[in-house]
């Protein structure tokens, strides 16, 4: 497979993709904005729903790559592959070293001051950090740039699972097969999560589900045009189900993510059309700008987290007047937007460029030979 120059931006799938990035930033810094405004203990169900944007993040790269990439009608070879891999590494590989190298100066400046900082930072796993290997059947804790473990899992989704999606893909399976497995696999990791596995193999069995729920919801996409047709049809009403399965829901119903997971896959599919108001929202203005740095943000909120750790500790202010509370709050609002800002501009985007171009006189020279 020779893969295609990447097609134009499904606009409403960036969009969720920030909304996916926000669920988690809200989940690690719950603890935190309850501090200074207890008030927000109210959102504590929303906030553990949280976590599952990993996930949705997982079933987007499925469906994105195999759309871009033309996984059904392109046979993967070794150079493809090779080349596919080069592209992702561009992709991810310059914030994971950034955050790593941020993490290590954070954690010196601490030292320097004095400060006890939160996680762990053991040396030994820094080279399987930047090889982005540190999660593969282990479950990572609070290290270094901890968010990190689902890059570490995608990289592995890069090397083995892309290829065995692109193979399912050409078998031409039955459509509503594709349906069904991606529903299925969706509520099977809820039900890997709330079992008895061994921890270390969570990060792989979360990738394979989310990852191959994409897979298969890019064959819906592709081969069944009339589920596609109702579910761009009903969009709106869908972003409206998973947001209330997000943000309302979990308050009254403890099955509440089972819901989420079962409208989500329906709802990027409804998402891959413009015409909805839902698309229309998701995939413009505050929304699409959010998406296009959720990856930065995703990467880069753990290193501002300890750097307000270190300079604007909750401790300090718990007991303050409320509207210095809500100060403090705004300053964590835009020291997150502000990691985010930075490392999209000056490290993912310039990272990218740089590696891709070193991609182009190799294969200049293979055309021309």
């Amino acid at each position: 497979m020779t893969p295609s120059v990447p097609k134009d931006e499904i606009r409403a799938l960036t969009g969720i993709r920030g909304i996916a990035a926000l669920m988690v930033v809200l989940y690690h810094f719950h603890d935190t904005f309850v501090a200074l405004v207890p008030a927000w203990r109210v959102f504590a169900p929303t906030a553990k729903v949280g976590l599952l944007g990993v996930d949705l993040f997982f079933v987007l790269s499925g469906l994105i790559l195999c759309h871009v990439y033309e996984a059904d009608v392109r046979p993967v070879t070794w150079r493809s592959h090779a080349h596919f891999l080069g592209m992702r590494l561009a992709r991810v590989q310059p914030n994971v070293v950034a955050t790593v190298i941020a993490m290590i100066g954070v954690l010196a400046l601490a030292q320097v001051m004095g400060t006890p900082l939160g996680g762990l930072y053991p040396v030994e796993q820094l080279p399987l950090h930047l090889a982005m290997t540190h999660a593969w059947f282990r479950s990572p804790g609070q290290e270094w740039n901890y968010p990190s473990w689902s890059v570490s899992t995608e990289w592995f989704a890069y090397l083995f699972l892309f290829p065995l999606g692109a193979w399912l893909l050409r078998r031409r399976l039955p459509v509503l097969l594709h349906l069904a497995g991606a529903l299925a696999l969706t509520q099977t990791w809820l039900y890997i999560a709330n079992g008895t596995w061994p921890r270390a193999l969570f990060p792989i069995l979360r990738i394979v589900c989310g990852f191959m729920a994409g897979v298969s919801l890019y064959a819906v996409w592709r081969g069944a045009p009339w589920i596609l047709a109702q579910c761009r049809r009903w969009a709106t009403l869908l972003l409206v189900g998973f947001l209330v399965a997000v943000m309302v829901l979990p308050a009254f119903l403890a099955r509440a993510p089972d819901l989420m997971m079962i409208v989500m896959p329906l709802l990027l599919l409804g998402l891959t059309a413009d015409g909805s108001w839902a698309a229309r929202v998701l995939g413009g203005g505050p929304l699409l700008h959010l998406g296009r740095l959720s990856y930065a943000l995703y990467m880069s909120h753990a290193v501002t987290e300890r750097l307000l750790e270190m300079f604007l500790p909750v401790a300090r202010f718990a007991h303050a007047d409320l509207p210095l509370r809500l100060g403090v709050l705004l300053l964590y609002g835009v020291a997150l937007y502000a990691g985010a800002h930075l490392l999209y501009h000056g490290v993912e985007e310039p990272g990218r460029a740089w590696l891709r171009s070193l991609d182009r006189p190799r294969r200049r020279a293979v055309v021309s030979a």
